[in-house]
């Protein structure tokens, strides 16, 4: 094949993939049973959720409505990042290597997860916005496959734990800096459903 060739192929393979995810995402709960908005702290010491610097978060009940999971309490979202301290893990430009900090918020999580067997999850792999679109697809599919299995080595089930890339298209800081990059390459773990 020519460069054109497999470039071609390459934008093909990740428009279908994008717009296959789409027509898989569950409409958002509705007002009433979203709960508190979130917040956490990102590299840096900055505090993401309800934050000056993410005016609109991604709704952080997406997808309890549907797992029956509650909006506050033991089992909901609100636990799981307090007792987590994140429900995202950070990484350096351009990697996807678990960093010691990144392995320590991972294994909160697994733990988390294994107190409540019918939470299903998928981990939704984020790029900062430099670079290609196709290279920042790829870069976030290797983030949340980094934490998928290091999810597994500690003892989650791998049907459990679905991952899907969403490169620099959902950036959770729209700030052009070294600040705002830090925070928006990152892997979040979001609950998805329930086996219950």
């Amino acid at each position: 094949m020519r460069p054109q060739q497999i470039g071609l192929v390459l934008a093909l393979a990740a428009a279908l993939g994008s717009s296959a995810c789409a027509s898989r995402r569950a409409p958002p709960p509705t007002a009433a049973s979203t709960p508190p908005p979130l917040t956490e702290t990102a590299p840096g010491g900055t505090v993401v959720g309800a934050s000056p610097i993410n005016p609109a978060p991604a709704d952080p009940s997406f997808g309890a409505a549907q797992a029956n999971i509650p909006a506050s309490g033991p089992g909901s979202r609100q636990d799981f990042v307090a007792v987590a301290g994140s429900e995202r893990i950070y990484f350096a430009t351009d990697s996807y290597e678990l960093t010691q900090e990144a392995g320590s918020v991972i294994q909160a999580q697994a733990q988390w997860l294994q107190r409540y067997p019918g939470v299903l999850v998928t981990v939704e792999g984020n790029a900062d916005e430099r670079g290609t679109r196709e290279y920042n697809l790829g870069l976030g599919a290797r983030r949340a496959q980094a934490v998928r299995e290091r999810m597994i080595q500690l003892g989650l089930r791998p049907e459990r734990i679905a991952t899907i890339s969403y490169g620099k298209e959902r950036p959770v800081d729209t700030r052009s800096s070294e600040e705002g990059w830090a925070i928006n390459r990152n892997a979040r773990t979001n609950f998805t459903g329930s086996s219950e």
